[in-house]
């Protein structure tokens, strides 16, 4: 875990609440991210004052409280018995300490028009699982940009608006009350209820957030830009240079917001467990590869019928 992003990102919060990262709040947040599993209070009042001899236990215990109003941190218990665990919307762009969800997970960025909603809901029938598509849509993407001349304030105004909902319709342009730090909570806790009992999951920053989860693949859907750009204008019954603008656009923007929320970047391969140029194989295809990987990745998950019918 990247422990400096933590602490960064928790101090944002704290500031926007009128308070400030001090150095028994800063030692009881690297104590809980050094502690994959929950913590007694009396542990973290150890470490911390092993840490700095100047700090109390009431110090301690009003630093959790703290945090857990915040939602930073979780308590199971009361009293003595009380332990806390970092939240996973707290820890999630700072990379998870652990597995969360421990399900068949399938997680897929696709560049614009590589077909990943077609592509995805049939991994997700051949698996048995539900397919959870992007949070906001082509066309909110476009309707955002349509109100803004200009590209650059495009993108702020976007971010603060971006809400990720399982349905997305109007943006509601809240440029002050938005941090961050709240846009990746909600998207991280939103994305960990959707997918609790496994999920194939398109966009939602997934790759990233469950890139630790022993039993996901993640996917990357790609292709020449000619192609993309053909296919999505067949599949959404749209003009090619109107889906040469989207493409232009999304490609850009759903990376910079990646980047930016939760520090990765999606046009590199590294957290991919495969890449498909789809414009080689038809969508049934790409997503019979995408199942034959799984059942490779997991060995384990029950071979589901349908492959090869």
């Amino acid at each position: 875990m990247d422990v400096d992003r933590l602490i960064s990102d928790t101090g944002q919060r704290l500031r926007v609440r009128g308070e400030r990262m001090t150095p028994v709040r800063r030692a009881v947040l690297v104590c809980l991210a050094e502690r994959p599993d929950a913590v007694r209070g009396t542990d973290i009042v150890a470490d911390a004052t092993a840490s700095d001899p100047g700090l109390t236990a009431e110090g301690v215990a009003h630093a959790l409280a703290t945090f857990e109003s915040m939602g930073v941190i979780t308590r199971h218990g009361e009293g003595d018995a009380a332990r806390y665990q970092l939240h996973p919307a707290a820890c999630a762009g700072a990379g998870a300490p652990g597995p969360i969800l421990d399900v068949p997970l399938v997680t897929i960025y696709e560049e614009y028009g590589a077909g990943a909603e077609a592509i995805g809901k049939r991994v997700a029938r051949l698996l048995g699982v539900p397919f959870i598509g992007q949070s906001v849509s082509s066309e909110t993407f476009e309707a955002a940009a349509q109100r803004d001349a200009v590209e650059a304030n495009f993108f702020e105004r976007f971010l603060r608006s971006f809400t990720p909902m399982p349905t997305d319709t109007d943006l509601v342009w809240d440029l002050a009350s938005r941090t961050d730090h709240e846009i990746v909570s909600e998207n991280t806790e939103s994305l960990l209820w959707l997918a609790a009992e496994g999920a194939v999951i398109v966009g939602r920053n997934a790759t990233k957030i469950l890139h630790r989860e022993p039993q996901a693949l993640h996917v990357k859907l790609t292709g020449p830009v000619e192609a993309r750009v053909a296919y999505a204008s067949a599949k959404s019954g749209i003009p090619l240079d109107q889906a040469r603008r989207r493409q232009e656009r999304e490609d850009r923007v759903r990376a910079d917001l990646a980047r930016r929320l939760y520090r990765w970047d999606p046009t590199q391969s590294e957290l991919f467990d495969l890449t498909i140029n789809t414009a080689s194989f038809t969508d049934a295809h790409a997503a019979d590869l995408i199942v034959s990987a799984f059942r490779f990745a997991v060995a384990d998950f029950p071979q589901a019928p349908g492959i090869g019918d």
